[in-house]
């Protein structure tokens, strides 16, 4: 099960580069992490 926190903890740490998507430890997080990045890029844009 995915929990919230974790999420957006992996997201962190992706985005400030100390984590790539597809090293994360927990295989399960990495398609919300990287679906959740590519929603916030089309936010940024919008």
């Amino acid at each position: 099960m995915i929990k919230p926190y974790i999420l957006r903890a992996y997201v962190y740490l992706v985005k400030v580069g100390r984590m790539d998507i597809e090293t994360l430890p927990q295989e399960e997080y990495r398609e919300p992490v990287a679906q959740y990045l590519i929603d916030e890029e089309m936010k940024n844009q919008a």
